[in-house]
């Protein structure tokens, strides 16, 4: 081996041939062995998640539609219950109102009732003092003649 006296950065001898030659050889393998598989890895990746983002806008058009027919089954219930509201209201004042008549008609009847006991009653009452009232004043005429009235 020789010595070589002058101190150069870079040389050009056999040494430098071999290192290329290594690094060829290296990136070869590099290129075949990890990126390759890596650009595979990352392309099948960014189509899963294309896939994923197509199935996203998907199902959020599904539920679009889900939630425009639930507005509308919504509506139409909340139509059907106001219908039927009004019906159960109108049925429940047809109702009342059949019961306040057939209850003046009752009032109507015990009035009558009533009024037929109370006139019953005072006629009872005049007869009784009808007879009182002429006992008394026969009593009371004998009283100031002094004698029997007949």
């Amino acid at each position: 081996m020789e010595v070589v006296s002058n101190i150069a950065l870079i040389s050009i001898n056999e040494t430098l041939v071999v290192q290329v030659i290594s690094f060829l050889i290296f990136l070869f393998i590099a290129k075949k062995f990890i990126f390759t598989p890596l650009q595979d890895s990352m392309g099948e990746r960014d189509s899963q998640i294309k896939g994923a983002q197509n199935d996203i806008a998907q199902v959020k058009q599904e539920m679009d539609a889900m939630a425009a027919e639930l507005a509308k089954h919504e509506a139409d219930a909340k139509s059907k219950a106001l219908s039927l509201k009004n019906e159960l209201e109108d049925e429940g004042k047809k109702e009342a109102l059949d019961i306040v008549n057939a209850a003046r008609k009752d009032i109507e009847g015990l009035r009558a009732e009533a009024a037929a006991h109370v006139d019953d009653q005072i006629a009872q009452a005049r007869q009784f003092f009808q007879a009182e009232s002429e006992a008394l004043s026969i009593s009371i005429m004998e009283s100031m003649l002094g004698r029997k009235v007949s």
